[in-house]
Order: structure tokens, then sequence, then C-alpha cells
């Protein structure tokens, strides 16, 4: 028997992060110039946390040197908007990275 999710209780959904309690975030990924050098690619990175993602509540994991790809998603529990997505995009894009790839949000729980 399946259990309808309207009959789970508020302990219930927030356990399993669903309905009111679902997070919401967004990939994202980016490409650097090839040629450079680590001094630069740290100040990009340092310059990225400091305006575009601190500011906006968000948190970042994600991994790369020339081409980067990784998770967004809220420092603390709720859900990034299309709002944050906007901001990331154009924050990179202004800001000298190439190939900008930003997906839709989705269940950061529940998506396969």
């Amino acid at each position: 028997m399946k259990i309808d999710a309207k009959n789970r209780s508020q302990r219930l959904r927030k356990k399993l992060r669903v309905d009111e309690f679902k997070e919401l975030g967004f990939d994202v990924a980016w490409q650097l110039n090839e040629d450079i050098n680590s001094e630069e690619l740290d100040a990009f990175i340092d310059k990225f946390f400091s305006e575009a993602i601190q500011p906006n509540g968000l948190g970042f994991g994600g991994e790369g040197d020339a081409l980067w790809h990784g998770l967004i998603c809220t420092q603390k529990l709720g859900s990034c908007t299309d709002e944050n997505r906007k901001t990331v995009e154009k924050w990179l894009t202004d800001n000298g990275a190439t190939q900008v790839a930003v997906s839709e949000l989705y269940d950061l729980w529940w998506a396969l």
C-alpha cells in the first residue's frame, strides 16, 4: 500500500526532504583560458566566491582547472531560485568565463 504524501506528518516530510522541505539547486560548468596560471585561477575563484556565491547565501561544490563543473545550493536549508541561476551565469560571463552552462533547478535530494 502506497502512502499518499498528504498523509505524511510534517516530521516525516522534513526527514524525507519533500513538499515544503524540498531543496532545489543547479549545476554549473564553465571554461577558463587554457593558459591560465595558478595565481590567476586562485584570484578568479576567490572573486567568484566573494562576489557571486557568498553574498547570495549560496554554496558551491565542484572542481576544475581551466574547465570547471559543480553544484550550487544554498548555505542554509532552502532552495535556489531562478534569480540565483541568472546571477551566477551573468557573473561568470561578465568575468571572462566561456562556455558557461547552468542547468535548470532540480531537487537535490531526489533527482535521478
